[in-house]
């Protein structure tokens, strides 16, 4: 039976409820409302306080400067800067002690101020615009102008008035001289012009001729022009007419985007307008379409390259080019006839490329049978069976000296036409050797295939002695199956594709790892079957995944930093897009070239790669727009353009750019580009060329057309005491024109010839030039006494008459050896052998060399091998060696016997199975440690000299210990110059005198650090937050060199609140990532501690206009800034849109010279990436 009587303890109405929560909950409200209002008192009062403080510096600043005006009036009025008065001492004294004093600012307006007043620039002038004799009152020599603005008031208006003004021996760094720069600059000297307003230069030909006016340009001889802006463009065909001296015109339009190539339509008619005045003079011309020049008369033209053209176009062009001898075309003969095409009869040199039609060889006999003084031909053909006969081509070929060839067909290769090309004629007399396979013949090494991609793997076979010469011009290979059979062996790749997972055994099978430089996966961790990367592909910087990057891929890979990767190309798409990116800067921590694809929301990841990445120089993104809710493409347009507008105002010199098409979905694509200025003009009025006697040229990517830069500043003859040619990575036309003239060097005695193998088109360059290079080195290398090269096929087969000193990055052992029959004064030799395909034995090296370096790969070398190698060599006095090797080849004793004679001996030995002990003890016997001072390093698996080989960068979490055999324990440690700290304070008695960069990425004491590194050598300190720098202050003094410093986690409000009230005056580098609330506060706080910020990357995640605009113009020493910004922080679209339209629009007002760019794409959702670059005008 239930009990319905039932005790009640609690009895509760709604009313009681009620009352019992309002009684809780309003203190609680007051207390957080009392909380806030006490908060945003601090924060006002802050504000004010640092007006106050920003004021009276500006008062003090504006005071100091009109008292040094009324000061040196009165100085005038006295009677102190009268000639008589020379040297002016008071007057002197008293200018420097007030420069002590001025802001940068002041420093600039006061300069200006001088100049005006005729107290400096009164000689000293490069431009015989002077020919006084005076000397400058005020003098400028040995003070700081450090981060000075010298430009113009009225930006392109007109230049900065410092002529004459000497800046020698003071200090210009982070220095902004644009103007100075370019007052340098002789126009009426220049003789040959390159403009280009691609992505990375945009804007160049605007600025240029805001600077000079074409009339000045008198000498001008040659001039390019590379994708030109369509404004810009329309102004120079209009006045190209007035260049009197010009005769050779390049114009060259690519035609990747719909929107240029309308553009070159749209002028065509002022184009064609302009050639007719001016080509009647040009005897050299370069376009990329033959349209622009029919009907036009052209009666001195001699040389003409046109990347397409019709044969309407061209019939009438040749009517009227009566002294053509050179002609580079590419014909597309869709609807024509072969024989309707008839070239000037007096041709010399000919590369014709065919397209859309099937050539015989009759067709060919008849074309050719009207150019009787063809001399160099070059042909790019489909053809019929009888276009492959070789012997019909001898007799047509027999009087050329050049000729290069590509034919294909539909049909196999019937057996007889092949072995045409292996007769006397082709193999002995010509030595022009083919390569074919069953569709295809072509000469080689001119049209060998330099890209492989094996899932389409045909063999080629080839007429040429050396059976490997085809392999060895392949320098990109895809793989796109597991483990295929191939049989090959191709050495010089430097560009692998894997698009499905290969095993490491396979790789190294078929190319060597060891010249990989770019490496591209199908998703990121197949990286792991690679590892560690510095041992399998020591040479790899770039790295490219074409699969997107989500939360699982990035899981899978472990804690690794690839720091050899340099270049990245990512996708990254899905949720935790942040934790992805932040993962990827731990992963590749040194990348300076980022593109990036980013389907998720985009500010936060974009403002977060260009500040992560501390080394970045250049990314474009491709952002994805829909994220804005009823955004329309010219919304967008808008929104973009304001965004960048707002911080063009504040800076002076920058890049931004928009590119944008109007469909159903806009595509945006941002570039930023950040550089260092090319001090060129300033640099080459310096430099007297009769005293040049050593000269380095280099066409790489921080440094590109140098060459031809520099040979149109000085001619080749007037190097006459030149005797050492250093040539890196050059420019294909200005290779070809070098090589031409490198005889008139009669001085020369060095020649160094690098080619870096890090693209295609550079590989193409190289074999495209290699008979000119051959050519030229049979007539410069009977006078050279030193050559160092990439690669020894250059140097094969030639006379080495008084050649001593030889170093090759690589050889193979067949060039090896014929090098060596020609060499017989060499006395110096430094060269890298890849053995993997060689025998046993080492090759015999000229008995005569005093000095010997040599890496060995790919073979395990025994001290047998060693002795019986040096035994040959009776007069070596110095050796290095670089080698892997079996376990006696690490024996001391013996290496005492081989080396007692020798000057200098230092080696690298690895090998795979632990070193025994008596190996490690045969090294410390009297004759390496008293007699020689011959000390080494070791572990279990390595041994080498020190300090030639000793390690430079130290990971502790991943020590290895080494030891010494060194009387001084320190000397291993003191190589090492960038430590990394991962653990607490861990056990370690070995100390770091050299240390220049500290990453900590947990708290480490400062008593552990003095003990085991030099704090003060330190430059650039990493740490995990921003408050651990609270363990090492006073910064001064702990660090006195410190002035770069990157904080890995995000500032927020309570990181920031634990730093107390101090300025880190020696920072100038930061890197900083802003998140959450209160970031006005922060940007303030950040801007209080780190007041001489030059290079600022900073993270944004908040509201972006006022933070950005607030650091861009609160860090008054800035020269460069890259922000990551969020736009989805705005209430719609259009408010972002009105917002950063008007900062941008203000800054712009306020400025002269300066690199502002955009590049945006349009899907459904928005990433935008912004940089500001200020300071060094970009050349």
């Amino acid at each position: 039976m239930v009990d319905t009587n039932k005790r009640v303890f609690w009895h509760f109405t709604f009313k009681d409820i009620l009352t019992i929560l309002c009684s809780a909950a309003i203190p609680i409200a007051l207390a957080i409302y009392t909380a806030i209002g006490s908060q945003q008192q601090k924060r006002e009062a802050e504000k004010t306080r640092q007006f106050d403080l920003e004021q009276a510096e500006k008062l003090r600043q504006q005071t100091l400067y009109d008292e040094f005006i009324n000061n040196i009036f009165k100085l005038d009025s006295y009677g102190y800067l009268k000639e008589r008065k020379n040297p002016w001492a008071f007057a002197n004294a008293y200018y420097r002690a007030a420069h002590l004093e001025w802001d940068t600012i002041h420093k600039a307006y006061i300069l200006q101020f001088l100049k005006e007043k005729q107290l400096i620039g009164r000689n000293n002038c490069t431009n015989g615009c002077r020919t006084t004799s005076l000397d400058d009152i005020i003098r400028l020599n040995e003070l700081n102008f450090d981060n000075v603005h010298l430009t113009s008031q009225t930006g392109v208006l007109n230049k900065l008035n410092l002529q004459c003004v000497s800046f020698d021996q003071v200090s210009l760094s982070n220095a902004d001289y644009f103007d100075l720069i370019y007052n340098r600059i002789r126009p009426e000297q220049v003789i040959s012009l390159i403009l280009s307003d691609e992505s990375d230069t945009p804007a160049q030909s605007q600025l240029f001729f805001s600077r000079f006016h074409i009339e000045q340009l008198t000498q001008l001889q040659t001039v390019t022009l590379i994708k030109i802006e369509s404004h810009s463009l329309k102004w120079i065909f209009s006045n190209l007419s007035k260049l009197k001296s010009l005769r050779s015109l390049t114009f060259l339009v690519t035609t990747t985007e719909n929107e240029y190539q309308s553009q070159i339509y749209n002028i065509q008619s002022l184009v064609h307008e302009s050639l007719l005045k001016i080509i009647p003079r040009l005897h050299r011309i370069h376009m990329t379409d033959g349209m622009f020049l029919s009907y036009i008369p052209i009666p001195y033209l001699r040389h003409l390259h046109l990347e397409k053209c019709s044969t309407n176009d061209l019939k009438t062009l040749f009517q009227h080019s009566t002294q053509l001898r050179s002609l580079s075309l590419c014909l597309n003969m869709y609807s024509s006839t072969f024989d309707r095409v008839s070239l000037p009869i007096h041709l010399i040199r000919l590369h014709l490329k065919i397209e859309k039609k099937v050539i015989s060889m009759n067709e060919i006999e008849y074309f050719l049978s009207n150019l009787p003084y063809l001399q160099h031909l070059r042909l790019d053909l489909h053809g019929s069976q009888d276009l492959f006969d070789g012997y019909r081509w001898q007799n047509l070929t027999c009087n050329f000296i050049t000729f290069n060839f590509k034919f294909k067909t539909q049909d196999y290769l019937n057996r007889n036409n092949i072995e045409s090309y292996f007769t006397p004629f082709w193999l002995e007399e010509k030595h022009w050797y083919v390569g074919y396979n069953r569709y295809c013949i072509f000469s080689i090494p001119y049209f060998v295939p330099v890209e492989l991609d094996m899932a389409y793997y045909t063999s080629f076979l080839s007429s040429a002695l050396d059976s490997t010469l085809l392999n060895r011009c392949v320098t990109k290979i895809s793989l796109g199956e597991n483990e295929f059979k191939f049989d090959g062996y191709l050495p010089n790749i430097n560009t692998l594709q894997i698009r499905l997972p290969v095993s490491l055994s396979f790789l190294t099978s078929i190319i060597d790892l060891d010249q990989i430089k770019h490496l591209s996966l199908l998703s990121l961790d197949h990286i792991l079957r690679y590892l560690p990367l510095e041992d399998t592909m020591p040479q790899l910087h770039e790295l490219s995944i074409c699969n997107r990057v989500d939360i699982d891929t990035i899981n899978r890979i472990p804690n690794h930093r690839f720091v050899q990767i340099d270049k990245l190309k990512i996708f990254i798409y899905g949720q935790h897009s942040e934790y992805i990116t932040e993962k990827l800067i731990q992963l590749f921590p040194n990348i300076n070239h980022l593109n990036c694809t980013l389907k998720c929301v985009p500010e936060q990841i974009m403002y977060r790669c260009i500040n992560g990445f501390k080394y970045l120089s250049y990314a474009p993104f491709y952002l994805p727009v829909g994220v804005f809710l009823g955004l329309n493409k010219y919304n967008w347009n808008e929104n973009i353009k304001c965004l960048i507008t707002d911080s063009f105002v504040k800076r002076d010199n920058f890049i931004w750019q928009v590119n944008h098409s109007a469909t159903d979905e806009v595509w945006l694509k941002v570039h930023w580009w950040f550089g260092k200025q090319d001090y060129f003009d300033l640099i080459y009025n310096r430099i007297r060329p009769e005293q040049v006697i050593s000269l380095i040229l280099s066409d790489e990517s921080d440094t590109p057309t140098q060459s031809q830069l520099f040979f149109s500043r000085f001619h080749i003859e007037q190097l006459t005491q030149l005797q050492t040619v250093t040539l890196i990575k050059i420019e294909s036309h200005s290779l070809k024109w070098i090589f031409l003239n490198l005889s008139k060097l009669k001085s020369l005695r060095s020649l160094t010839f690098l080619v870096t193998m890090t693209r295609k088109e550079c590989q193409n360059q190289i074999y495209n030039v290699q008979s000119l290079v051959h050519e030229s080195f049979t007539k410069n290398i009977p006078r050279l006494h030193q050559i160092h090269m990439i690669d020894g096929m250059f140097l094969s087969s030639m006379p080495f008459a008084y050649l001593r000193h030889l170093h090759l990055e690589k050889c193979s052992i067949n060039d090896l050896k014929t090098l060596f029959q020609h060499s017989t004064q060499l006395r110096s030799l430094s060269l890298c052998l890849n053995m993997h395909s060689s025998t046993s034995d080492l090759i015999l090296f000229p008995v005569q060399l005093i000095r010997l370096h040599l890496k060995i790969e790919k073979k395990v070398i025994s001290m047998n091998e060693m002795k019986y190698f040096l035994s040959n060599l009776p007069y070596l006095q110095h050796l290095c060696l670089e080698l892997h090797g079996s376990q006696d080849l690490f024996d001391g004793y013996r290496w005492q016997n081989l080396t007692c004679n020798f000057i200098t001996f230092n080696f690298k030995f690895k090998t795979q199975h632990h070193l025994n002990r008596n190996a490690i003890e045969s090294y410390l016997t009297p004759f390496w440690l008293e007699e020689k001072h011959w000390y080494v390093g070791y572990n279990s698996y390595c041994i080498f000299s020190i300090p030639y080989f000793s390690p430079d960068e130290l990971d502790m979490s991943q020590h290895t210990i080494f030891l010494s055999s060194a009387p001084d324990l320190t000397l291993l440690n003191r190589c090492v110059n960038k430590i990394s700290l991962g653990e607490n304070e861990f056990k370690f008695d070995g100390y770091f005198p050299s240390i220049n960069t500290l990453q900590i990425r947990l708290p480490v004491s400062l008593s552990f650090l003095t003990s085991i590194i030099d704090l003060d050598q330190i430059k650039h300190l990493s740490l995990l937050s921003l408050h651990d720098i609270l363990r090492y202050l006073p910064l001064e003094d702990a660090m006195p060199q410190l002035h770069e410093l990157s904080i890995c986690n995000r500032v927020d409000i309570d990181t920031i609140n634990r730093i107390p009230n101090h300025r880190f005056v020696q920072i100038d580098k930061l890197k900083i990532f802003i998140y959450g609330q209160h970031s006005e506060y922060i940007i303030e706080k950040l801007i209080q501690l780190f007041p001489n910020i030059n290079h600022l990357h900073c993270t944004l995640k908040c509201v972006p206009e006022q933070i950005m605009y607030r650091c861009i113009n609160g860090f008054k020493y800035l020269s460069y800034a890259s922000f990551y910004l969020s736009v989805c922080v705005f209430v719609n679209k259009n408010d972002w849109n009105e917002n950063i339209k008007s900062l941008i629009t203000d800054s712009f007002v306020k400025r002269d010279n300066f690199i502002w760019q955009v590049n945006h794409s349009a899907t459904d959702e928005l990433w935008l990436k912004v940089h500001w670059w200020f300071g060094k005008q970009v050349n």
